[in-house]
């Protein structure tokens, strides 16, 4: 309904408040602001905001939430070693701190400008891959 005129018969088309009504239902019910919003905070990754940037994460296959280990090496015994050493062996003292028995993973919520660089990087990681998901 966007020419009015066409929209009712000759004999209506000069009434003010039919015109008025018309107009006003069409502001309404105009996709127009819709479109644009969805735009701007979806669609466009350089402009998307919270839900925008965590529906191109599900689309490239990022998490906003990332589980960091925390890779400490701790003060221990030296009947702890394993036979092979590792990085993660215990320590001696003044080399490292006590355990303090906490959980070493914790969850980092990021920003809205690191997970969009995050996003554009795996975007491009995917883009890349020279490799078939199915093969």
């Amino acid at each position: 309904m966007q020419n009015v005129a066409a929209t009712v018969l000759a004999q209506y088309a000069a009434s003010p408040r039919l015109n008025a009504l018309i107009n006003s239902f069409n502001a309404a019910l105009s996709p127009d602001s819709f479109i644009n919003d969805f735009y701007d905070l979806i669609w466009n990754i350089d402009t998307a905001e919270k839900y925008g940037l965590d529906v191109w994460g599900k689309i490239v296959g990022v998490s906003r939430r990332l589980t960091v280990k925390d890779d400490f090496n701790y003060l221990g015994f030296s009947e702890a070693r394993m036979d092979n050493p590792v990085m993660d062996d215990p320590r001696p003292f003044n080399q490292a701190p006590f355990y303090s028995g906490k959980s070493v993973t914790r969850t980092v919520d990021l920003s809205d400008e690191i997970y969009r660089r995050l996003i554009l990087m795996k975007a491009m990681s995917n883009i890349t891959g020279l490799l078939c998901a199915g093969y």
